[in-house]
């Protein structure tokens, strides 16, 4: 029987509970709502049907693909050749338009193993330049080159004038209206949106021409081909085109529901506009903060967008959009009686197995929030791994749900606790690799193969992947590595000592002891494999081994309730970036972060223990000319675990920039239950923390600013707080750092024992 989030309520009720419109950012949460969802949530051990596999291979994303490169061809060359005959560059110049097709659809042509966007190859374009030096001058192909080249930079005014020389030709011509859509999109798009080809008069005169051009286009949609392709190519093209329809909502809906347009494709667009529309009105804060008249227009909104959803679905059910659009629809209590949210799953994944948007609105469906639970989450998260499909995005979609319940936990690291969630990661990882054909794609798997088999524990898979790989492991999957609480240097570490099976077993128990704060034991071990060959002969064991080593020299003086300096071996050790911009440990023990740009998020944290009760002073080293200085310590970082105060001090809002000083969670803003307190904070002003028994006073100058309860400024109060209070580090960092360098000298800190 098929799991309805219902779960003995009425579906409409977590709407009421726990209403956060799809997609919001926890960064807007309240500092509750993490603990608030997870207790009412409730977490029943349960099962999920398999998802069920394509019944023909004509029913993968490739297909869709395929389909609409055709059908984008069809429109490029449906007059061009005609109209060019006996030219000399015709042959060349159509091979072009054949070659650049798929480009013109946009976002839907991402390479399938790496997920980063194609763009035209520079032969291309290179190629088009040269069939118009050679005397074309055909405005589609004007049109075309520049479009290609706008790819892989910024639009400049010479690509716009090219684009516009025959402009009234291309749109007075014989060419589809889609094609004329397309470009009346995509001049309007340049000459608004980019700041060196504004130009506000050309944008209204392109404007001008789209309601004309969309009612043609939309006429001209009746065939199965031509709506799936017009579809596709205003979502995965033309956003310009959608961004219009949008703004002028109440005309193009007048224009759709009397065009000649296919019932499912008009009908899916109201519908998804309905949604969006019903959680305008509605608001995308919690229930608590919805007026009756926002609830009123939510629910409105909903049942038309159920009406027009359903009807696009029984229309033509072998696309999966309408379906897919349906399950926030039902998620949020306006769906059909007696139809769950997994059916409408398998509806639009009966039409595209691997649509993974509809996977995704799933995935947030049976979150707790929604009155799903984490279990659920995960059950689903392993049937989409069970399809092996590894030629799929399919069976990934395990990551994101684990992702998603590891967000919402104290320890991140948990999930991979299921014994069945470390085999199915192994059998993705060798699944998928063999569908590794190019160096980049081949880079790509071996990245997050070396991460996610680390995650898994399978510590000599992962080993062997990072051995193979021929450049530095992406960003991105340090950074997997890094939100579950694994630095660098530790993955590394254990990894270079897979070499030596004796000594890695001995590096466990050194890092098992370590972690109970058992550093006499700890010492030993890492001192006894410090000399071993395997060390010595690999430079990330090393390292490892050094910054253990390192970090129970600072705990162990630390524990004696001395002020502690750091060597300047602690200090180029065990200085950790945590986000954003990375800070660097200069000389003469500065820690400094430069910006590129203002407003930038970017922590660091020393990674030795030092709980929660502690004492802390440093002084700003930053130059006259910075616009202004910020300060912010972190209290209460623990890799790997969800929440952390920060006694921040210079610029506690962003927008509109506001000065003073508070005690926040992570690096949000202040509140007003929350204010700041007023401060000036100087170049070189001395800053004084103190954290004991649960409140933090700053000092600034030696002048006291606060002094605030530590509890409330968790982002989420856990049973990580009590159970872990001696695991915690202290950092420095802020999201409001300015553009330049900012430098922190003299740091030093002591144990607090009453």
């Amino acid at each position: 029987m098929r799991i309805s989030l219902r779960l003995g309520i009425c579906t409409f009720l977590p709407a009421v509970l726990f209403g956060q419109a799809p997609g919001q950012s926890d960064d807007s949460l309240d500092e509750l709502s993490g603990p608030m969802r997870l207790a009412l949530a409730p977490d029943l051990k349960t099962e999920v049907l398999p998802v069920p596999l394509p019944k023909s291979e004509a029913l993968l994303k490739r297909s869709f693909k395929a389909r609409q490169t055709q059908w984008v061809t069809a429109q490029l060359l449906a007059n061009f050749p005609k109209r060019n005959a006996g030219a000399s560059w015709l042959s060349d110049a159509t091979a072009i338009l054949r070659e650049a097709a798929p480009y013109l659809s946009g976002e839907i042509y991402k390479n399938e193993q790496t997920g980063n966007k194609i763009t035209p190859p520079a032969a291309l374009i290179e190629k088009g330049r040269a069939v118009i030096a050679a005397g074309c001058d055909d405005p589609l192909f004007n049109l075309i080159i520049p479009f290609l080249e706008s790819s892989q930079s910024s639009r400049t005014p010479e690509q716009m004038a090219l684009a516009e020389r025959r402009l009234p030709d291309l749109l007075n011509g014989s060419d589809s209206p889609h094609i004329k859509l397309f470009a009346c999109g995509w001049i309007w798009g340049g000459r608004y949106d980019h700041a060196a080809t504004k130009d506000q008069a050309k944008a209204d005169a392109a404007v001008r021409e789209i309601p004309k051009y969309l009612q043609q286009a939309l006429d001209a949609s009746a065939t199965p081909e031509d709506s799936l392709g017009f579809y596709q190519f205003i979502h995965y093209n033309q956003s310009y085109i959608l961004i219009y329809m949008k703004w002028k909502e109440a005309e193009t809906t007048a224009m759709m529901k009397k065009s000649k347009a296919a019932s499912w494709l008009a009908d899916t667009l109201l519908g998804k506009w309905a949604i969006d529309t019903a959680w305008k009105v509605r608001g995308s804060g919690y229930a608590s903060t919805v007026t009756k008249d926002g609830w009123r227009g939510f629910e409105m909104n909903l049942a038309e967008a159920r009406e027009h959803l359903v009807a696009a679905w029984k229309a033509n059910p072998s696309v999966p959009f309408a379906a897919e659009k349906m399950i926030p629809v039902t998620m949020a209590g306006a769906g059909v009686e007696g139809t769950d949210v997994r059916e409408w799953f398998d509806r639009s994944t009966a039409a595209c197995f691997d649509h993974i948007p509809a996977y995704h609105a799933l995935i947030y469906a049976y979150q707790p929030r929604w009155g799903g639970n984490h279990s659920l989450m995960l059950a689903f998260g392993k049937a989409c791994a069970n399809t092996r499909r590894y030629d799929t995005d399919v069976p990934l979609q395990l990551y994101r749900v684990n992702s998603e319940i590891s967000s919402e936990l104290p320890d991140r690291g948990v999930v991979y606790d299921d014994p069945e969630v470390r085999r199915l990661t192994i059998e993705i990882e060798k699944g998928g690799m063999p569908y590794a054909k190019t160096a980049a794609e081949k880079h790509h798997s071996l990245s997050f193969g070396t991460c996610n088999a680390f995650l898994a524990r399978d510590y000599a898979l992962a080993a062997s992947y990072f051995k193979l790989l021929n450049e530095p492991i992406l960003p991105a999957a340090d950074n997997s590595l890094k939100s579950y609480g694994i630095i660098p240097v530790e993955w590394r570490g254990w990894l270079a000592m897979q070499a030596n099976p004796t000594a890695f077993a001995e590096l466990q128990r050194a890092e098992g002891a370590y972690k109970k704060g058992d550093l006499a034991n700890a010492l030993s071990i890492y001192q006894r494999l410090l000399n071993l060959p395997v060390t010595t002969s690999q430079a990330d064991a090393a390292a490892l081994i050094k910054h253990r080593l390192a970090a129970i020299a600072v705990e162990q003086r630390f524990a004696k309730g001395e002020w502690v300096k750091l060597s300047d071996e602690e200090h180029k050790r065990l200085w950790i970036t945590e986000s954003g911009v990375p800070w660097s440990a200069e000389d003469n023990g500065v820690i400094s972060v430069r910006n590129e740009k203002n407003w930038v998020t970017s922590r660091v944290f020393l990674d030795a223990r030092v709980g929660l009760d502690f004492e802390l002073r440093a002084s700003m080293d930053n130059p006259p000319d910075l616009l202004g200085s910020q300060f912010g310590c972190v209290l209460g970082y623990w890799p790997g675990h969800s929440g952390f105060a920060t006694a921040v001090c210079g610029f506690t809002e962003a927008k509109p920039a506001k000065k003073g000083a508070a005690l926040v969670a992570y690096c949000y803003d202040t509140t007003e239950s929350n204010p700041p307190v007023p401060v000036e904070l100087k170049p070189d002003s001395k800053v004084r923390i103190r954290s004991f028994n649960g409140e933090v006073t700053l000092w600034v100058d030696e002048n006291e600013i606060f002094t605030r309860n530590l509890d409330d400024r968790f982002e989420r109060h856990t049973a990580a707080k009590t159970a872990g209070k001696e695991q915690y580090r202290f950092g420095f960092g802020s999201r409001q750092f300015r553009k330049g360098e900012s430098r922190l000298k003299e740091i030093e800190f002591r144990r607090i024992t009453r």
